[in-house]
């Protein structure tokens, strides 16, 4: 599964905003992380190999 295009979001804040968060590795994409960003608003945080938040994204930001 090719991942899209994300629309990407300041790191800043992001865990004081009420919501849906998943969190994913470099580059992946899935129909868990489409779902959610496509039709629930979840904010997407992307980690790297330390687990270390590395983006944000969000369909609606």
């Amino acid at each position: 599964m090719k991942r899209p295009k994300l629309n990407q979001i300041s790191l800043e804040g992001i865990y004081a905003k009420p919501g849906f968060v998943i969190t994913m590795s470099v580059g992946q994409w899935d129909k868990i992380l489409e779902e959610g960003y496509n039709n629930h608003g979840a904010i997407l945080i992307e980690l790297d190999k330390q687990e270390k938040p590395i983006a944000a994204y969000n369909k609606t930001s």
